[in-house]
């Protein structure tokens, strides 16, 4: 908890009020105004150095402060309470060190200390690698096979259930002709038969045909010893099998990872797909005319051939006997499990399952049950993870991993060796979208796509049978629903792999994959120990080495020359570090095309701080010393073009986190150090903490006379810590007077305890037009303006603002360091718009117009609760007024130097972002002419969506300006 924080707490018991006469810490702008002062702030007879180390202390987190007061109230006020629970919590202690106690007879007490840091640092080091790398979790890769499993059963049944009704309908024609419908044309279960034989055909292709052509590659059957030689080639396309499927190549698997109950079970289905399949193949062949209503009029149901009649019993004998023994392929799952209560995404055939589903029923059941329910799950999900049990079902990854690679025409699976043949990585190469490299050669473009921390390359399509290239019925409508259909529809081939650790890819030469484990307790005990101990545990490091090791696989043995390494989330530090390294070799830095860092992190501690707190950042640095996970170092030092895509609502990843937010950081602030620790939580001056605490103007603590400037531009090139600290206390304060200002007139004026929220104090931060009416104070107006200033690659200042001071100062970073492209970027499209009425025009001017991002029409679409961004110029003009009309209106009285201080920032930030040789930076870096900062793509679609559609035709441009 940061100490401006605490200081609004009730830990100091401060409460506000409403105050006419002068204030006791001679603050001269506090003179004779009404505004809210503190009653309970120290008087300024005291030092200045002890008034700081009692507010320290006050303001200093306690562990009291996290437990609810409840608790702490029923302990104290009750004495027959007390006495139990002290007594409870004595006899835990004791139990639980009893143990150790007995074990230092063996080895010392020395022993035992050594043994609990060991055992604490090994713990902490697990936890951190679950966290960062989930994807190498059994657990995850257990949850999506149980979940592909779930979904094949329900894909097979439905598609089984067609070819029983079709078949029924063909046996029920001959019974229809006899009461009475023959030779009067085609009657209604003619009309049936054709629509059930038009779905039976798309389910023979789409589900069983593809599921017969993994199955048999998977156990490797002759062609020849299946009835229905589902091996044989499609009649004009060689490449792909007869139901249109594409042709395995490569090592899919050997379902090794099974049980044997569950290979035994595959062999049964696998041969009952291929008596479904034949049957369906001789009754077209037999009955074609019916089945395509294609009957003459003259023709009745009756002259059906006793041999169809027959073919359409036995067919619907097999699709009967496969219906029955479909729900025995589920998997075997405790009754709490996860896919007790998981249902699909849609109960249309063509729902995508991905982990994404999986993700959000885990996150439920970790808030759900009591605290039995949590131990027992908990428990239950250790042992797992050391030694993972063999999955019971046949549709495990080996069988996900052939459907994916069927759906895409050309696909196939290779191994990369990992560096000093330590390992090898899973590869799959899926070919540009009408690209054959059978005929045309290998693709010059290709793109390297490095998974988020979660993600395999098995799910990177998704699940769903209805994606690739070679599936659907209609060609012309094109589906995007990964980043696989995005690049191969625009004539780039894909790469996936895993990652060492994750999947079938191995960190070292021990390879076990595709062998059957051993039973027993002892192999089971061996192999926990291995799992636990010795065996490879991916690392910051290993990614990129991976990463590295795969692109140079692309660009050197398959002779690729323009190569785009794309790395979302935490695949971004992968992508990084291989694009560093690509584009800085000489034998491979002209193959290098484009690097794009989608929505990652400048380093692991940054996000964690952000998510879990401001201690984890060090706790990871103390677990894991040797990770190096900083993204920005490795993006800065990338030669080539290079692209950050960044959304500023990000859920994960937060703003200040983000690699945009950490560049900026570095280029404003830290331009003279390393990028080690960007992004990180950073502590308020104690000045404005105590000026906050004291609710006094910012610049009260200085003990330095001279009143903080705001810099001038070109006097000022950048701005130092200071004066963004500043700037940031300045718009806090502002904002905290306002809205005790707003409280106030709208009923009482409640206690900063009562309604405080973190940093932000309880104040709110954006205020709609019309809340205030038609009388509103001046300083009201002012921070309505201000708290919806438009950030340009950021949201609105109040956001920032209610989040902390460090919020603030990153806002003010990213707008002046990649602000301008955005201004550059609009400019280009009004002067290309201009160019096309006539107007000619050479170089790139920004007007006062450019900083306004408000689409046309905006005004109809605000009401009390919305307002779009308003642009920088707007804001500072409503400040200047306000500082003009300042006499007379005493609620900005208080205020006078925060006014001017934000104003003068905004003032600089127009100029500066408008002067040409900022623009001319701007548009080189836009354009990719810029060596360190990189193009700037602003994104609106969260962490793990797809782009908008606005967002992918602006990336397309991207791909288009870089192709060579």
């Amino acid at each position: 908890m940061d100490a401006s924080t605490s200081g609004g707490q009730g830990s100091s018991g401060l409460t506000t009020t409403t105050g006419g006469g002068n204030n006791n810490n001679n603050n001269n702008n506090n003179a004779g105004d009404t505004t809210m002062t503190t009653t309970g702030s120290l008087p300024t007879w005291i030092p200045f150095s002890l008034r700081r180390s009692i507010y320290r202390v006050v303001s200093y987190p306690t562990l009291a402060d996290k437990i609810p007061f409840f608790v702490l109230q029923a302990i104290v006020s009750n004495g027959k309470w007390a006495f139990p629970i002290l007594l409870g919590v004595c006899a835990a202690f004791a139990l639980l060190w009893l143990p150790f106690w007995l074990l230092s007879f063996l080895i010392t007490e020395f022993g035992v200390y050594a043994i609990l840091i060991g055992t604490v640092f090994f713990i902490g080091r697990v936890i951190i690698r679950l966290l960062a790398f989930p994807g190498s979790s059994f657990k995850v890769s257990g949850d999506i096979e149980a979940e592909f499993a779930k979904y094949s059963v329900r894909m097979l049944d439905a598609a089984v259930t067609c070819v029983m009704d079709l078949s029924t309908s063909v046996l029920s024609l001959s019974s229809t002709a006899n009461q009475g419908s023959g030779g009067g044309g085609m009657s209604s279960t003619n009309y049936d038969v054709v629509t059930l034989w038009k779905r039976t055909k798309s389910y023979r292709d789409r589900v069983l045909g593809l599921y017969f052509d993994v199955l048999s590659y998977v156990y490797q059957d002759d062609a020849s010893s299946t009835p229905d030689g589902g091996s044989a080639s499609h009649a004009t396309m060689p490449h792909l099998t007869r139901h249109g499927n594409n042709r395995l190549n490569g090592d899919v698997g050997n379902l090794a990872n099974v049980t044997t109950q569950a290979q035994s079970d595959g062999r049964t289905l696998l041969t009952l797909l291929g008596r479904l399949l034949a049957g369906i193949r001789g009754l077209e062949r037999h009955a074609s005319s019916v089945l395509e209503g294609r009957t003459n009029s003259g023709e009745s149901a009756t002259m059906i051939p006793s041999e169809v009649r027959t073919i359409a019993r036995n067919l619907l004998e097999t699709a009967k006997e496969l219906h029955d023994i479909l729900p025995s392929f589920k998997p075997n799952v405790p009754d709490n499990s996860l896919l007790d209560d998981l249902e699909l995404q849609s109960e249309d055939d063509t729902a995508d399952v991905t982990i994404d589903s999986v993700r959000a029923k885990l996150e439920q059941e970790e808030n759900a049950g009591g605290t039995y329910a949590a131990a027992k799950g908990a428990a239950s999900s250790i042992l797992p993870l050391l030694d993972p049990p063999p999955h019971t079902s046949v549709f495990g990854m080996d069988v996900l991993r052939g459907t994916m690679l069927s759906r895409y025409a050309h696909a196939q699976q290779f191994w990369v060796r990992r560096p000093k043949g330590a390992g090898q990585l899973d590869v799959v190469h899926i070919p540009a979208t009408n690209w054959s490299p059978t005929t045309m050669g290998r693709n010059p473009k290709a793109v390297l796509y490095c998974n988020p921390n979660a993600g395999l390359l098995e799910v990177a399509v998704g699940m769903s049978l209805n994606g690739g290239n070679i599936s659907s019925e209609n060609n012309e409508e094109v589906k995007e629903n990964c980043w696989t259909d995005y690049y191969t529809h625009r004539g780039y081939d894909v790469y996936l792999f895993n990652y060492a650790g994750f999947g079938r890819s191995s960190g070292t030469s021990r390879n076990v994959q595709n062998k059957a484990r051993s039973s027993g307790c002892f192999a089971a005990c061996a192999h926990i120990f291995y799992s636990a101990f010795l065996d490879f545990q991916p690392t910051p490091s290993s990614l990129r080495a991976d990463a590295i090791s795969v692109g140079s696989f692309i660009v050197t043995d398959l002779g690729v020359t323009q190569l785009v390494v794309h790395g979302e989330s935490i695949g971004g530090m992968a992508a990084a570090g291989a694009a560093r390294h690509l584009s800085s070799n000489p034998l491979t830095q002209e193959r290098m095309s484009l690097l794009i860092c989608d929505r990652t992190f400048s380093n692991l501690e940054a996000t964690a701080q952000r998510l879990v707190g401001a201690w984890s950042g060090r706790a990871i640095r103390t677990l894991a010393p040797i990770w190096s996970t900083d993204v920005a170092k490795d993006f800065l030092a990338t030669t080539c073009p290079k692209v950050v895509a960044n959304d500023a609502a990000d859920s994960i990843i937060a703003d200040p986190a983000s690699l945009r937010g950490g560049i900026s950081q570095y280029q404003e602030i830290r331009r003279e150090v390393s990028t080690k620790g960007v992004g990180w939580v950073m502590d308020t001056p104690w000045e404005y903490r105590m000026a906050e605490f004291e609710n006094v103007c910012v610049q009260q603590h200085f003990r330095s006379m001279m009143v903080q400037q705001a810099p001038v531009w070109p006097a000022d090139k950048y701005m130092s810590l200071q004066e963004c600290f500043h700037f940031a206390a300045c718009a806090r304060r502002i904002g905290k007077l306002a809205t005790m200002e707003r409280r106030s007139n709208n009923g009482g004026l409640r206690s900063r305890t009562a309604s405080s929220d973190g940093e932000g104090g309880g104040f709110s931060f954006a205020m709609s037009p019309k809340s205030d009416g038609g009388g509103a104070s001046g300083l009201s107006k002012v921070w309505r303006s201000m708290s919806c200033c438009d950030g340009l690659v950021c949201g609105h200042l109040g956001s920032y603002v209610r989040q902390g001071n460090d919020w603030t100062v990153m806002w003010l970073c990213s707008a002046l360091t990649y602000g301008g492209q955005v201004l550059v970027h609009v400019a280009e499209n009004r002067m290309q718009q201009a160019a096309v009425g006539g107007q000619q025009q050479q170089q790139v001017t920004i007007e006062q117009a450019d900083f306004d991002l408000r689409p046309i029409g905006y005004e109809s679409e605000e009401s009390d609760t919305v307002m779009h961004p308003k642009p920088i110029p707007e804001v500072l003009a409503v400040i200047k007024a306000a500082l003009e009309s300042n006499s007379g209106d005493p609620s900005l009285a208080p205020i006078q130097h925060e006014l001017q201080f934000c104003g003068g920032v905004l003032e600089y930030m127009v100029g500066r972002l408008t002067a040409p040789p900022v623009i001319e930076t701007a548009r080189k870096a836009l354009h990719f002419q810029h060596p360190t900062l990189g193009c700037f793509l602003n994104l609106h679609c969260g962490h793990n969506n797809q782009y908008s559609p606005e967002e992918k035709e602006r990336l397309q441009s991207i791909l288009q300006e870089v192709a060579r």
